[in-house]
C-alpha cells in the first residue's frame, strides 16, 4: 500500500472509517505528502472523527436525492403515455410543468394557450373563468381557515376554442396539497401561494382511439374493432357499411358479435364500453402493445 501512494506522491496517512449499512463502510484518509514525515495531531485525529457522519449524511442525502430523481423521470414517463392532459399552475395559471399531451394540447390551436407566461383561452371571458378557477383551487390554505381537504370541491371549465376548431376542451382545476409535493418553507420561499392540478380532457377522444388497443382488450377482429371505433365517432351501421363497402346484414353480424364480446346489448352500450376503458386513456404516441408471455419455471 506505502509502494501505491508513494507512486502518486503520498506520504503517510490517517484514515477513518464507519458503518453506512449492512454491506457499506464509508473510509476517509488523509494524507501526508510524500517527503512530509509529522505525524497527525490529536486535532487532526478530532476533526477526521467530526467529519464522519457529515459525510455519512450527505452520501445520504445524495443518494435520496438520486432515487428521486429517477421516481420523478419514472413518473414524467407514466403521464406521458396518457391521453389526458396534465398540468400543475400557480395562482396566478403560470405553468409548472405539465406532460407531453398538455404540451401538445398548448402547441396547436385548441381552447387553451399560452399568453404572457400564463395559460389562456380563445376568447377573454373563457380566460378570466379558466383563471379564477385557478386561482381560487391554488389559493386554499391547508393550514388557515378554508375548505377542508377531504372535502374541497374542484373547479370545472369547458373552453370551446376558436370557430371552426375541433370539440371542445374539458378543464378539471383540482386542489393539490402543498404538503403532498414539496416542503412547505421551499413554497413559501418561492414566493407561491398554492398549486393547482389541472386535467385537461378532448371532448373529440374517440377520433384518436387506436383499434389494435380496442382489439386487444375486448378480444375483437380488426374488422370488428374498427367497426366499433366508427360507432364511438358518431356514424350508424348502414354509413360504416357503405364506406367498407360490406352489406347491412355484414355490418349487423359484425355489430352483433361485438354485443357479444363486449358483453353488452345495445349499440349505444358499446359506445360506453369502449370509450370509458383504458383504451381512451392512452396517447396515440405510446408504444404498441406487446405480446406477454408468463413462462412457468422448468422442471427438472
Amino acid at each position: 500500500m506505502q509502494r501505491l501512494t508513494a507512486a502518486v506522491g503520498l506520504g503517510h496517512f490517517l484514515g477513518a472509517g464507519l458503518p453506512f449499512s449492512s454491506r457499506q463502510f464509508i473510509l476517509i484518509a488523509l494524507h501526508r505528502p510524500l517527503d512530509d514525515n509529522h505525524d497527525f495531531s490529536d486535532e487532526h485525529k478530532a476533526m477526521m472523527t467530526d467529519l464522519m457522519p457529515h459525510l455519512r449524511q450527505a452520501i445520504y442525502l445524495a443518494e435520496k436525492f438520486s432515487t428521486l430523481r429517477r421516481h420523478v423521470a419514472d413518473i414524467e414517463a407514466a403521464t406521458n403515455k396518457l391521453r389526458c392532459g396534465i398540468l400543475i399552475c400557480d395562482a396566478e395559471a403560470h405553468v409548472i410543468w405539465r406532460n407531453h399531451t398538455a404540451g401538445m394540447l398548448l402547441s396547436v390551436p385548441t381552447g387553451l394557450r399560452m399568453s404572457s407566461g400564463r395559460l389562456a383561452a380563445a376568447s377573454p371571458s373563457e380566460t378570466q373563468e379558466l383563471r379564477q378557477a385557478i386561482a381560487s383551487i391554488a389559493k386554499i390554505d391547508r393550514e388557515a381557515v378554508g375548505p377542508d381537504p377531504a372535502t374541497a370541491s374542484a373547479a370545472p371549465v369547458v373552453l370551446h376554442g376558436q370557430a371552426g376548431t375541433d370539440a371542445p376542451l374539458h378543464v378539471l382545476a383540482l386542489p393539490l396539497e402543498q404538503g403532498a409535493i414539496d416542503d412547505r418553507a421551499f413554497a413559501q420561499a418561492s414566493g407561491r401561494t398554492g398549486r393547482a392540478l389541472l386535467l385537461v380532457s378532448n371532448l373529440a377522444v374517440s377520433k384518436m382511439l387506436r383499434s389494435d388497443l380496442v382489439a386487444r382488450l375486448f378480444s375483437l377482429t380488426a374488422t370488428e374493432a374498427n367497426l366499433a371505433l366508427e360507432l364511438c365517432r358518431g356514424r350508424t351501421v348502414a354509413e360504416y357499411a357503405m364506406s367498407h363497402r360490406v352489406s347491412v346484414g355484414t355490418a349487423r353480424f359484425q355489430l352483433k358479435r361485438i354485443l357479444a364480446k363486449t358483453q353488452t346489448a345495445r349499440q349505444s352500450d358499446v359506445v360506453r364500453a369502449v370509450c370509458s376503458s383504458i383504451a381512451s386513456q392512452i396517447s396515440e404516441f405510446a408504444g404498441e402493445p406487446r405480446d406477454y408471455v408468463v413462462r412457468q419455471p422448468s422442471r427438472h
